[in-house]
Formats: C-alpha cells, sequence, structure tokens
C-alpha cells in the first residue's frame, strides 16, 4: 500500500464520517443476542427467582455440613446469595488445602517501607528472648 492511497482513504472515511446521513446509510451492527434454546427464565439471575421459605427450610443447616457434604442444593438458581455464600465458606473453611493455604508471593504483599509493618521485623524490646540471648552472661547487667 503506498502512501497516497492510505492518506486517500483516511480522508475519504473522514469525510463520511463527518456526515450525518452517510452513517444512516450503513447498516447497524447486529447485536450479539442469546442463544435460541435458552428460554429467558434461563438467563436470569440468580435473585430474580427466590425458593420458597419451604424449600429454603428443606435445605440442610449449614452448620451441620461437613467436608464430605453435598453442597450443589445451595448452589441452586434461586437460593438467596448469604445462604449460598454462607455454605461455601463453611466449605472452605473445613478444606485444609484451602483453609491452610500459604501463598508463596505473600512476602511481595508485604508493606516493607513502613517501619513496623513486617510480623517479626523489627527493633529488638526488652520482652524479646532474642535481646536476652545476645546479652553476654559476663557482664554486668
Amino acid at each position: 500500500m503506498t502512501r497516497d492511497s492510505f492518506i486517500a482513504r483516511w480522508s475519504r472515511l473522514k469525510g463520511a464520517a463527518a456526515q450525518p446521513d452517510a452513517a444512516a446509510e450503513t447498516p447497524p451492527a447486529p447485536a450479539e443476542s442469546a442463544p435460541a434454546e435458552l428460554a429467558p427464565a434461563e438467563l436470569a439471575p440468580a435473585e430474580s427467582a427466590p425458593l420458597s421459605p419451604e424449600e429454603i427450610a428443606a435445605l440442610p443447616p449449614v452448620e451441620t455440613l461437613t467436608p464430605l457434604s453435598d453442597i450443589t442444593p445451595y448452589l441452586r438458581r434461586g437460593v438467596p446469595a448469604l445462604l449460598r455464600n454462607a455454605a461455601m465458606r463453611r466449605m472452605w473453611a473445613l478444606n485444609p488445602a484451602i483453609r491452610d493455604y500459604v501463598d508463596d508471593a505473600m512476602e511481595y504483599a508485604m508493606d516493607w517501607n513502613t517501619p513496623g509493618a513486617i510480623l517479626g521485623n523489627g527493633p529488638l524490646t526488652a520482652g524479646d528472648d532474642a535481646l536476652a540471648m545476645a546479652r553476654w552472661p559476663w557482664r554486668a547487667r
């Protein structure tokens, strides 16, 4: 593509964009629509169709969940978000792989520029065992 053809094309497109009737001639792009096989009820958010109080009462109490419990009833459409989140939080707290996870990059998340922001890092005080171990036994206290 030569330089003249690029500038000519650019000028033509700029001129067409400045004219309001030229924009009306181009058909609008078709909006992405939902697939035809999904009903509108399936596309609605989970909070739009809450469960009846009887169905919510039929769910097992969150406190009785064990690591082997099935939480799929809590993940159904219509379960209140607070109840669903409480069940997931309970399962995460019961799973030691999630509960005891320590990020490998945790030291990068700490603020090393603020004095006292890093646990275990700072000046020695009289209450620390390291200060007592650093004292010479023959020096007068």
